[in-house]
């Protein structure tokens, strides 16, 4: 009963308000930046309750120097979130799927914000163009070769070929996150950023982590703490944090 009153709440509460533009709410750095209300994505972000875990690393991490990239920046809100902190520094955002893409494009242009860039293209190990499923929701889109679309692909090698640093990469790509390394690591080599990764279910991208990433790396669970290996169950999202081992 009390779900389908949810619901019932839900879809009047876009009915009435779908559209409008909103303060954000909850972190104080991100209440000078507005919103768009879109039930695609939901009211964690605008209220300030999205992935608070997650969020409260980001916001020790970063600084106002930072250059932040986020790998399936989906609606922007990590982006936002970075951007509202490395106010001298800058955000770029990956993100092939169309909708998302013009929403990205939306809340930029609405915050008239200059540190901040949409680069409209899947991240991964090859340039060129790849096969691109839009997925049951917004946050579900991922690379597929039954993918209905397609787009441009390439690699953070190439794309920040041209950045003095690079201190943190967020990593969100539906199993896709292996080949997102190997197409990053002169990136990694030459920045040692600290790299979070959400590890999905089926996927290699754990697996990949500890190939390409050790013993440079210290991979840990961001929700435990714990040191994470291939033979765990999958965590959420892994830190990887360089240590004093690369070659």
């Amino acid at each position: 009963m009390l779900t389908f009153f949810k619901k019932k709440y839900r879809n009047l509460y876009y009915q009435l308000f779908d559209g409008k533009v909103v303060s954000l709410k909850g972190y104080k750095h991100l209440k000078k930046f507005k919103w768009i209300v879109d039930k695609r994505y939901g009211r964690a972000y605008f209220m300030g309750y999205y992935e608070p875990k997650l969020c409260r690393y980001l916001q020790s991490k970063l600084h106002k120097e930072a250059v932040f990239i986020d790998i399936g920046a989906h609606a922007g809100y990590l982006s936002l979130f970075a951007a509202g902190i490395a106010t001298n520094g800058s955000v770029i955002s990956f993100e092939p799927e169309p909708d998302n893409r013009q929403f990205i494009k939306q809340i930029i242009s609405l915050n008239k914000l200059q540190n901040w860039k949409l680069i409209e293209k899947a991240a991964g190990n090859e340039m060129g163009t790849i096969r691109f499923a839009t997925g049951p929701t917004s946050s579900m889109g991922k690379v597929s070769a039954e993918g209905g679309i397609e787009v441009k692909s390439s690699t953070l090698d190439e794309e920040l070929s041209e950045l003095k640093r690079v201190d943190l990469i967020k990593i969100d790509v539906e199993g896709f996150g292996g080949r997102v390394i190997e197409g990053s690591l002169n990136v990694i080599e030459r920045f040692k950023p600290v790299i979070l990764m959400e590890i999905h279910s089926g996927s290699d991208e754990l697996a990949m982590a500890l190939k390409h990433l050790t013993p440079g790396y210290n991979l840990a669970d961001l929700n435990t703490g714990e040191f994470a290996t291939s033979t765990q169950a999958t965590p959420h999202f892994i830190i990887a944090t360089p240590n004093n081992k690369f070659s």
